[in-house]
Order: structure tokens, then sequence, then C-alpha cells
């Protein structure tokens, strides 16, 4: 992973502090006197300090350290979940919270109205932590479940309902009288244990619902429609377009210059070309780039002549809008996951999708096609 230094201060060359963040801006390091003294600390609130190499005190949420020697314990997951009910109306039994990305999201969404059924809620409450996520939920959900936004970090989910799990299926923890039911965990990292396993069967596994399950596709509110319609008129984007989405979070990029050239060739014939990017500036003449929340995005995506995207989790909510997608799969950035291309798609492969619910796919896996071969056949097709 990439490590980037955000803050320096030297002394007539001597470092006195220093502070080094990885890419993704989970893990921050501290150091003082030039590394005499060390304090580390990451997203899970955990931390330690470390004096001459040696760590002399440490954080988990569990317990304080001091040494190596416990010295403090602490009912961490009991605190959260108390915060969390007091935020929450007691009326409801059961409470959802859908801890994943846009993919497995997508999967859980279509699904969530048979995990009610199954689990017999009687008034069930779906919990929605990031609030650019709302409108994107309420796609799946219509009138089947309540939901409310409370603000929560999605690591903390993740470090509560892991603490239960010690297996692949959905984990439920009672608490003052609600259920607080949390989607499957460990997704990637599981799949690659299970031989034939792909994203597709293996959440309906852990969710317990059967691939035959009736399944809930997106509906796209009128006042969505209308606010897409009028940003397409004041952007001036064309009747005739394509979406570009060069970005995935797990998996490597290709570089600006294929897109480049794809931009080109699309431009010649016509079209204008949506760039979907958030991670990076990409510099792209040809193409109009200007924000759109997700639900807004699967919209403007229903009105395209076609996708063009990496293998991610926003490929897979956008498949659902019926249109040729051309879906490019390389590793994964991820060095502790080290999926290949060619696991990747095997796993993750679009084609895995419900029969019936997705339009043409052309995946393209870069272990084995070049990226000028996959540019090549993305022309003429």
């Amino acid at each position: 992973m990439v490590k980037q230094i955000k803050k320096k201060i030297s002394l007539l060359g001597l470092t006195l502090y220093k502070k080094v963040s990885d890419e993704q801006g989970f893990t921050h390091k501290h150091y003082v006197l030039g590394g005499l003294v060390r304090y580390k600390e990451n997203h899970f609130h955990w931390w330690s300090l470390y004096i001459l190499g040696l760590e002399v005190l440490s954080y988990n949420q569990k317990q304080l350290k001091l040494f190596f020697l416990p010295i403090w314990h602490f009912n961490w997951r009991k605190k959260w979940l108390d915060k969390l009910q007091n935020k929450i109306p007691n009326q409801y039994d059961d409470v959802y919270i859908l801890r994943h990305n846009i993919g497995e999201t997508t999967i859980e969404l279509m699904y969530l109205k048979e995990r009610i059924i199954n689990h017999h809620s009687k008034n069930p409450l779906l919990v929605v932590w990031s609030k650019k996520n709302i409108d994107f939920y309420n796609m799946f959900i219509s009138d089947i479940i309540d939901v409310q936004y409370v603000k929560l970090h999605q690591f903390d989910i993740m470090e509560v309902f892991a603490e239960t799990q010690g297996s692949s299926q959905e984990v439920i923890i009672n608490h003052n009288q609600q259920r607080f039911i949390c989607s499957s965990p460990d997704i990637a990292e599981n799949m690659l244990l299970i031989p034939n396993s792909n994203f597709i069967s293996h959440i309906q596994s852990c969710i317990g619902v059967a691939p035959q399950s009736q399944m809930q596709l997106p509906h796209i509110s009128q006042a969505i429609q209308r606010k897409v319609d009028a940003i397409i008129k004041e952007q001036g984007l064309k009747e005739k377009f394509i979406i570009f989405a060069p970005e995935a979070h797990s998996m490597q990029q290709l570089s600006v210059i294929f897109w480049e050239q794809l931009a080109e060739y699309f431009s010649s014939l016509g079209y204008d070309i949506y760039l979907n990017a958030h991670l990076h500036t990409w510099n792209i003449p040809q193409a109009k780039a200007f924000p759109l929340t997700i639900a807004e995005l699967y919209y403007l995506s229903t009105l395209s002549e076609r996708i063009i995207t990496m293998g991610s989790g926003l490929a897979v909510l956008l498949s659902l809008s019926g249109k040729q997608m051309d879906v490019i799969y390389t590793k994964f950035v991820n060095n502790t996951l080290n999926y290949t291309a060619t696991q990747a798609i095997e796993k993750y492969s679009l084609k895995h999708m419900p029969q019936g619910i997705i339009g043409r796919v052309i995946e393209y896996n870069t272990d084995d096609v070049s990226p000028t071969e996959i540019m090549r056949n993305i022309m003429s097709n």
C-alpha cells in the first residue's frame, strides 16, 4: 500500500516530527525526534505508543495494555450498541445494518424483503450509516421497511459484528429487546477458501435466501428523474452518450491514455462521454464530468447507450440498467487478498447475476488480454 507523508517538521537536518499515512487514510504513523518516539493509530480507534522501538502503551477498544500486559478492559461493543439504540425508536423489533459497499449492498437490498420474511420481523428498521446512500437504499426498499440515517463509521460496524461472526453467516446480536442483524462478513476473504463460489451465491448463502427468491429491482423516483433531466440539459450532455467508469476501489486502474483513446474514438462517432470518477483527476478533454449521487447515476445509466467500466461494486448496480456493458477486470490492489484478474472475474463476474435482469455484458480479463486488445474489441463491438 502506498504511504504518503502528510506533515514534516525539521530543524538543522533533524526530523523533529513526521506524519505518514497510507493511501486510503486508514492508518497514521507519527514519528517524533527521528522516530525515538512513535505513535500509530487507525480508523478502528486502535493506537500504540512506542519508545525506542518498544511498545509501551496500546489500546484496541477492548483493552488498554502497558508493556503488553492488560491493565484495563472495556465492553466497547455494548457501549456502541447502547449509543446506537439511544438514536433509534424502541418500537422496532429488528434493526438491519448493511456493512458493505455498493456491489454487495446492491445484492443485499435486492433480497432484503425476503430476509425480513425469513426472520419474521414484525416492525423492522434499516439503518443507513452514510447519508449519501439514502437515495440508493430507497431505490430498492420502497415501502417494505422504515429507513433511518444514523451516522456510523463503517469500520466500527465491522468491528462490532465481527466479534460474533466465526462463520460465513450473517451476524445477529440480541441487545435490550432488539435484534441487530448485520450482513455477511468478509465476503472477498471467504470466497477464496470456497471452491466454485461467487459473490452472488456466497451472499445468498450468508443471508439465508434461496437462488430463486423474490428480488426487488431498483425503482427510480420521479424527483430523481426530474433532477437528472435538468442536470443533463444544464450540462449539455447529448442524448447519445456513453458512461466511462475508470475507477475501482479494489482493482488496479488502467492508464489515462487507454480512456483518452476510447474517448477520442467514440467522440468521432458522435457520442458524448460522461466520466464518473472520484478517486483521481482524469484529464480526458472529450469527457463531461459532474457530480451525481448513486441513485442519480443509476438513472443516468438507464439513459445511456453503453457503459464501459472497471469491475467494481458500481458495475454491479449499473448492470441492472439493462444497457450494454464492457467490464474490465485487473488484479486487486489489496496485497493481503491478492486476487489476480483471473480470480476476480471468476468470483465477481456479472454473469453470476440472476438470470434475465441484466443486459449484454462483455468482460475482459487483463491476465489474458492486453489493454490494447481490450480497446480494439470495445471499438469493434
